[in-house]
């Protein structure tokens, strides 16, 4: 029997599930069933039906139109804490037939093709629902377009639900107007007769600013800018082209409208050498570059281009600009001038002018010197400051510096240098300086949404991908997670050359091993796109077979990843992978495999004996077969051979308690606290590490909240995956200590 009634349809859609099907059939067929047990939860509780299952896609039924809409919210956000899979999500208000418990109409076909447009993770929906909740408040309603739908004679207005868990949905072809009802027809007839008589009016005046607008429109494509060659015989001009690229760099970044590759590499092009092969990226539409040459001893001449990548056009052309070599600074300033002039966008630089040049010079240099060499790099930094006391980037690298390696002095007088000098400060770094300061007060959630508004108001990629480690490093996985599904990558794709581009997705799989989901881990890896060279990705894939035990992967892993993850990673080295596993299977007291892999971890840390980390790896493998006075010993030659990475230094005073020498333990701490440690709260995670062998539980807790509160941020560890903090492992406190917040 047919029956007829009102209803709201919800149709949802597992994204890529074909694709999968075709890889894995069984995976794909786990994700369905995930999926309709949490449809069946979700719709249930919000008096809804699910009517029937199309392949992938679910139809759901509703009486309440405002039902649907919640239902839909909350089947984003349980999809989203999953993380296994994403899904689209349509809804249409309208008549149904049903017979025989089936239902058809055209309102479930249009819920269907209204889903179909839909960016995964979004919710879209028709304007019959759009009216029905408008003045709702719980519901934040946006216009995405009238939209051409299949087998639809006429485009739709379609609008998507707007929400911090959601998806902005992109449909490029969705700039037509919405489509005026009916009985909005002849109001719009009278505005459309008036609006020609403007149009006609104001023909001309349009003209005039058309080009301008043109180029406008130009800096919503990404910008990429190389340094600017040096063309004269004099090396001493070898960082000018350096510093143009910085200071055009700043400019178009001050204006909130540009997408600038804000490359760091302080390579410069040398006098009368091979041209550099600076790359273009694939993501640029736009390309700035120039050359620096001199037809006079006493004088040089900067020119540069506006290309169109895409189409392999000059754009624009600044004409010669001529200074003195006396004071090359100025035609560096008309320099920013043409190219924000012909972007026609206000110079938000104003009164701020480049740094002196001697300056530049010594924080070029300070950037080409190696990472482990400190020493040097603060000279350099210190000097350029000594040069140019205005320079508020060279202030900004060396408190970069002091904050990693726990210079206190240092730290101390260059921040209160800084805080005389916020008048030179542009709007871009007083937000930097903000997030500077949050971090080092310990307020690492402060500076996690610092980091995402320097993305979202200066399109600062860094910005992004600092606030997902952020929030990591604080044990706030949901929020960085959130955040990963906001960040639209353009310049730091995972696939890229560059491995430093994979980091952010590294952290998201910490995010995910936070929160228990060793399996999403898993999945996500080995449906990768690209080849994971960074190793934090390989790390936590590590991580996640060794909880899930699935030993044969990890071992034949442990020789891959030799070779296929490169070692020129600030603190990697082969044998990390192998501990990883080690100090897991400690903390399960799995004594075999502890025996069988900590045999690994010697053998690959001794085919890699020039490691940073040899002489610890080598005290970890003594730790975990129980000579704990030979562990000590191993350590404290990594303490005093590698002053600069010592990491875990209360190491050595537990391995003397084990063993039964407390004296020597007690040594050990007071000799670490007097020397002082590298990163901010790291004396304090040391204390309560040590504490966890010769305190009660809470007292272990209060040094541990004090280390986090301080800004301790080591993330090799994955918060309960310190072995050393074994004697604690178990305990209530700080279980409920390292839950997820």
């Amino acid at each position: 029997m047919l029956h007829k009634k009102l209803a709201a349809i919800l149709f949802s859609d597992i994204v890529g599930y074909t694709a999968l099907m075709g890889k894995d059939e069984s995976r794909a067929y786990g994700l369905l069933i995930k999926n309709k047990t949490i449809h069946e939860k979700v719709v249930g509780a919000n008096q809804g039906k699910i009517i029937k299952e199309l392949g992938d896609g679910l139809l759901c039924l509703f009486d309440s139109v405002s039902e649907a809409v919640y239902a839909a919210s909350k089947l984003q956000s349980e999809v989203n804490k999953l993380g296994l899979f994403q899904i689209r999500i349509g809804i249409e208000y309208g008549e149904l037939i049903s017979e025989n418990d089936d239902v058809y109409g055209d309102a479930v076909n249009l819920a269907s093709r209204i889903q179909s447009v839909g960016t995964p993770g979004s919710i879209l929906f028709s304007e019959k629902v759009y009216f029905e909740i408008r003045n709702k408040k719980e519901f934040n309603c946006k216009f995405l377009g009238a939209i051409p739908l299949k087998n639809v004679n006429a485009p739709m207005n379609i609008y998507y639900l707007s929400g911090s868990h959601l998806e902005v949905p992109v449909f490029h072809n969705s700039t037509i107007p919405p489509i005026p009802s009916p009985s909005q027809n002849r109001k719009y007839l009278l505005l459309g007769l008036g609006f020609l008589v403007v149009l006609f009016s104001s023909y001309f005046l349009v003209q005039n600013f058309k080009s301008k607008n043109q180029n406008k429109e130009i800096l919503y494509q990404l910008i990429q800018i190389f340094p600017f060659e040096n063309q004269t015989s004099d090396s001493e001009f070898d960082a000018l082209g350096v510093l143009a690229k910085d200071w055009l760099t700043q400019a178009l970044i001050e204006t909130k409208q540009a997408s600038v590759i804000r490359d760091e590499n302080f390579k410069i092009s040398k006098a009368n050498s091979e041209k550099e092969n600076y790359k273009i990226s694939k993501n640029a539409g736009i390309l700035i570059k120039g050359k620096i040459y001199s037809t006079n001893p006493g004088t040089i001449t900067i020119v540069a281009e506006v290309l169109d990548v895409k189409n392999n056009l000059v754009l624009y052309s600044v004409k010669p600009i001529n200074g003195s070599r006396s004071n090359i600074i100025e035609p560096i300033e008309q320099l920013k001038q043409k190219i924000l002039g012909y972007f026609a966008t206000k110079d938000l630089l104003y009164g701020h002018v480049p740094p002196n040049y001697a300056a530049y010079q010594e924080y070029v240099k300070a950037n080409a010197v190696p990472s482990d060499q400190i020493s040097l790099k603060e000279f350099h930094l210190l000097k350029s400051i000594e040069l140019d006391s205005t320079f508020i980037q060279a202030y900004f690298t060396l408190i970069e510096l002091t904050t990693n390696w726990g210079h206190g002095q240092l730290l101390d007088s260059v921040t209160q240098l800084i805080e005389l000098r916020k008048s030179h400060m542009t709007n871009f770094q007083i937000m930097q300086w903000s997030a500077i300061q949050a971090r080092m007060k310990g307020d690492m959630l402060l500076a996690a949404e610092m980091y995402w508004n320097m993305y979202t108001e200066f399109k600062i990629e860094y910005g992004a991908t600092q606030s997902i480690y952020h929030f990591v490093a604080q044990n706030f996985p949901e929020r960085a997670i959130k955040k990963y599904r906001k960040f639209i990558p353009i310049e730091k794709k995972p696939d890229s050359e560059n491995t430093r581009d994979q980091a952010y997705v590294g952290e998201v799989f910490e995010a995910m091993l936070q929160l228990g989901q060793y399996d999403s881990v898993k999945i996500w890896y080995e449906n990768l796109t690209f080849a994971p060279t960074h190793f934090s990705i390989a790390a936590a894939y590590i991580h996640a077979l060794t909880i899930l035990e699935e030993y044969g992967k990890v071992d034949s892993l442990l020789e891959k990843f030799k070779t296929t993850i490169p070692t020129n990673q600030r603190f990697y080295t082969p044998p990390m992978m192998a501990w990883k596993v080690c100090g897991i299977l400690y903390l399960k007291d799995k004594k075999e495999l502890l025996n069988k892999y900590s045999t690994i971890l010697s053998r690959i840390n001794r085919e890699f004996s020039k490691n940073m980390f040899f002489h610890y790896f080598e005290s970890m493998v003594s730790f975990y077969e129980g000579r704990y006075e030979e562990a000590a010993m191993h350590y404290k030659m990594h303490y005093e051979n590698t002053p600069q990475f010592r990491f875990f230094p209360e190491m050595a005073a537990v391995c003397y308690k084990l063993a039964g020498q407390q004296k020597k333990a007690e040594e050990w701490m007071t000799k670490i606290e007097k020397d002082g440690l590298s990163y901010p709260g790291h004396l304090e995670y040391a204390k309560a590490v040590y504490s966890a062998y010769v305190n009660p539980p809470e007292v272990t807790i209060k040094l541990l909240t004090e280390a986090f509160s301080n800004g301790f941020e080591f993330d090799f560890y994955a918060y309960g995956y310190d072995p050393l903090l074994k004697p604690i492992a178990k305990e209530n406190l700080f279980l409920d200590f390292i839950r997820p917040k």
